[in-house]
């Protein structure tokens, strides 16, 4: 008994030495508190951080003047090249015209009756004119309807010592046609008195028409 009496009271001393020691411990694990008195606490104030510097500025940079601007410069105006003048076509020699495209312009610019050619041996019967031998080229024409004093005619002498001939042969057949219309119909007798032999070189025109200085204008065109 004596040895169990022993042996809890070292138990119970151990247990109240454990205890006194977990005391101790926790007391320790806790903040002392602040001894200091209240009236202190408001005076104490966080230290404050110096502000930070705002960055320094850079000085504004200068504005350079803006340039001078510089006058427009008017380009050169260069001369106009003027445009070479093409030489004017050089007109037919009279022996490359032919009678029959007088004879067709006459026509075809000049309202007329219409007309018929005269051709071989009539021609020596109406006009007394021996072609073959006096003519290199000739357009006989007269019109249709005997109603009508119009005439037309154009040759091309084979000679200048034929035109005599060729002339007094054409004067011949406007008297006759006078002739014909002087008691018949006075306007185409008008027209036969105003008949135009024309002479151009080679080239001889007698015109009998309603329209004489037109043909004969058109005539002479061609030979300018």
């Amino acid at each position: 008994m004596l040895h169990l009496r022993k042996s809890l009271t070292k138990m119970a001393v151990l247990a109240l030495t454990v205890s006194m020691l977990a005391a101790g411990c926790s007391d320790a694990g806790k903040k002392p508190a602040n001894n200091k008195p209240a009236g202190n606490a408001s005076n104490e104030t966080a230290t404050e951080q110096p502000a930070v510097n705002p960055a320094t500025e850079q000085p504004a940079a200068t504005e350079k003047p803006a340039a001078t601007a510089k006058p427009t410069q008017k380009p050169t105006q260069k001369p106009s090249q003027k445009p070479t003048l093409k030489p004017s076509a050089t007109p037919k020699p009279s022996s490359d015209i032919k009678v029959s495209d007088i004879s067709a312009k006459i026509l075809k610019d000049i309202e007329m009756p219409r007309l018929v050619t005269v051709e071989g041996e009539r021609i020596k019967d109406v006009y007394g004119i021996d072609s073959g031998s006096l003519l290199s080229e000739a357009v006989f024409m007269q019109a249709l309807m005997n109603t009508k004093a119009t005439e037309l005619v154009i040759v091309k002498l084979k000679s200048d010592k034929n035109y005599d001939a060729v002339a007094e042969a054409l004067e011949n057949r406007a008297a006759s046609i006078q002739k014909t219309f002087e008691t018949y119909l006075q306007d185409q007798y008008e027209d036969a008195q105003n008949y135009k032999i024309v002479r151009s070189g080679s080239y001889v025109m007698l015109s009998i028409s309603h329209d004489q200085d037109k043909v004969v204008e058109i005539f002479n065109g061609f030979f300018k």
